[in-house]
């Protein structure tokens, strides 16, 4: 419970240093990797460290593509790998679910209501078609400044949230 709670104060962190300055510490990353890999120790040893370096290694893999495309972000991408450390593999898997569910949410609904909605699926229609058309997948660029910008750092946040008082509730029960 306690590596949950440093999950929980990581990811507060790092949504507050998200929303200010769309930039996410590696020093807090630095910290979180520290709290998940001496807890990986304290619970496994030697093989508990090796798993823990073997999990956080998981979703940077699996989730370059979306950073490559410029959909997730660097601090993004290092966040989801610290997580990864302190959650066990079906609690990642369902925090990976809800982060990308709840940023989608948030999303559509900013887009909803920005009167957007239309023209970005458009744009991202398009986008599609010349990765195509190029044979070449690149980034994808919005152009819309800051403004469109979503900090998916809340997003993690709030599934993180979501993950564990699930297994709260569910080991109550």
């Amino acid at each position: 419970m306690v590596v949950k709670l440093a999950g929980l104060l990581v990811l507060i962190i790092a949504a507050v240093y998200d929303c200010k300055s769309f930039r996410i510490p590696n020093t807090l990353i630095l910290i979180g990797y520290g709290i998940g890999m001496i807890a990986a120790v304290v619970s496994g040893g030697a093989s508990g460290l090796l798993h823990a370096v073997m999990r956080a290694a998981i979703p940077i893999l699996g989730l370059y593509f979306l950073f490559y495309i410029r959909a997730l972000g660097a601090g993004d991408l290092k966040l989801f790998s610290v997580i990864a450390i302190m959650c066990s593999t079906e609690e990642f898997m369902d925090f990976i679910i809800f982060s990308f569910a709840i940023g989608a949410a948030i999303s559509l609904i900013r887009l909803f209501l920005n009167g957007q909605l239309i023209v970005r699926f458009s744009n991202f229609v398009n986008y599609i078609r010349a990765c195509v058309q190029e044979g070449q997948v690149g980034p994808y660029h919005t152009f819309d400044g800051a403004g469109s910008y979503l900090h998916f750092s809340v997003s993690m946040l709030l599934a993180f949230c979501a993950v564990t008082l699930r297994e709260v509730f569910l080991s109550r029960f």
